[in-house]
């Protein structure tokens, strides 16, 4: 059957408010997937329970926001399909095409692994066509192409929870990035330089501090225990990649929204019915102003967790600073065990002696690489400084789940027989 105009804009909206819900049921899989940052990327500071915390109401929020959105676009996009059909008299059929843009494409591997709906959608006068089958939860799979910047990024997300001790080769089938490439690619300068004083000190500042407290010198607090333990394990890398990876599902919001706008006002030209086009409109607008906030909740998360990975960063390097710090006070404590152990016996204590060697030279090659980097954290003080200008917002119930609003229309405009074309239409043209 050829389709007037009026109707075949109808029908296109209603496909592509269809296609939509589709889109928003990844989103609501894709934000789940992408938002759970592993437990130990966070340290173990005094900040980092709560930061963790409220990140991941933050993601449920926008998780239940995509399925609000879905669930609104699905119902809308069934509605209009039908209102074609029974304002035809006729059966409809349109076929899905998804049109995801190539700079939004990330999205694609998520839709095509939790598509549950069929290739086309349709309408029978008098009928229901309702909204499509979604995602039922649980398992699924999806094949990330590794051939772009952000595939790469997503595919590290099958290995980054286990980045905090590194086991054996894991991850889907052909993946091609080993834990040395993961490595590089999610390091901050905070977190490798903490992991280098880590692994090239740790083991001989333990012995200091163990030396200290066996000869009686006290310690009011272990450079190790008390400080690097505390932020040692944290990852802020995972946490930026994982934040940053969220804009794609807020530019996929804007482009919906784009394509949504310009398809109601084509709509507008062709029908004028107070009763059913006119409150579509108003339902729509709802519509578009619902895409604004979400979309903006969901640019404020990834704003958020990036700004959380930073501050973490610069606490590493502030926890590191502290520890040099009192790693000072060690060196006159075993100078002082060694001067005793002079006067006493007139021989030095050989280890204490190789030890207290080893924890000057230390001290005098790393201070200077560490000088540029920690100029900002000079005491303790500067650690709770750094955490409190620089914290993440997440717990504000500012961003709670938006709801739908009410759009007063009534529901009158899925009623196929009220709706009215306007003075602007003309039959399509025929071979």
């Amino acid at each position: 059957m050829s389709l007037t105009v009026e109707l075949q804009a109808l029908v296109n909206n209603g496909k592509e408010r269809y296609e939509d819900a589709i889109v928003c049921d990844a989103i609501k899989q894709y934000v789940g997937h992408v938002g759970a940052v592993p437990d130990f990327a966070w340290g173990e500071m005094p900040w980092s329970a709560k930061w963790k915390a409220d990140w991941h109401t933050a993601v449920e929020s926008r998780i239940t926001e995509a399925g609000t959105m879905r669930d609104t676009l699905g119902t809308t996009g069934g509605n209009l399909i039908q209102v074609a059909a029974d304002y035809s008299h006729s059966d409809i059929e349109a076929k899905l095409d998804f049109d995801i843009s190539a700079e939004n494409s990330a999205l694609t591997p998520f839709l095509l692994g939790t598509k549950k709906a069929g290739d086309s959608v349709s309408g029978h006068p008098g009928g229901h066509a309702g909204p499509p089958a979604y995602f039922p939860g649980g398992n699924y799979g999806v094949n990330i192409p590794d051939d772009n910047p952000d595939g790469k990024r997503l595919n590290y997300l099958w290995k980054d929870g286990q980045l905090n001790h590194i086991p054996a080769e894991m991850g889907p089938p052909g993946f091609k990035h080993s834990f040395t490439d993961i490595v590089e690619a999610l390091e901050t300068p905070g977190h490798r330089d903490l992991t280098n004083f880590v692994n090239e000190h740790y083991e001989t500042l333990t012995k200091a501090e163990n030396m200290v407290e066996q000869y009686g010198g006290g310690l009011t607090q272990r450079p190790s225990t008390d400080f690097i333990d505390d932020v040692v394990n944290a990852y802020p890398g995972i946490i930026k990649n994982r934040a940053d990876l969220l804009y794609i599902a807020k530019n996929n919001y804007d482009e919906m929204r784009k394509e949504m706008a310009l398809e109601t006002d084509t709509l507008k030209l062709y029908w004028a019915s107070e009763s059913a086009s006119q409150a579509y409109f108003v339902h729509a607008n709802n519509i578009l102003r619902y895409f604004d906030g979400v979309g903006g909740e969901m640019k404020w998360l990834a704003d958020e967790g990036k700004k959380a990975a930073d501050t973490i960063d610069k606490l590493m390097l502030a926890y590191a600073k502290v520890g040099f710090e009192k790693i000072g006070q060690l060196i006159d404590q075993i100078k002082a065990v060694s001067d005793a152990a002079n006067s006493l016996t007139g021989s030095v204590d050989d280890p204490v002696k190789a030890l207290t060697a080893t924890l000057n030279l230390m001290v005098t090659q790393m201070l200077a690489d560490w000088k540029a980097a920690n100029e900002a954290a000079q005491s303790m003080l500067s650690i709770t400084e750094t955490a409190i200008s620089g914290q993440p917002d997440l717990g504000t119930s500012e961003h709670g789940a938006i709801p739908f609003p009410q759009d007063g229309s009534g529901g009158q405009w899925t009623n196929g027989g009220q709706w009215k074309p306007g003075q602007r239409n003309v039959p399509v043209p025929t071979a």
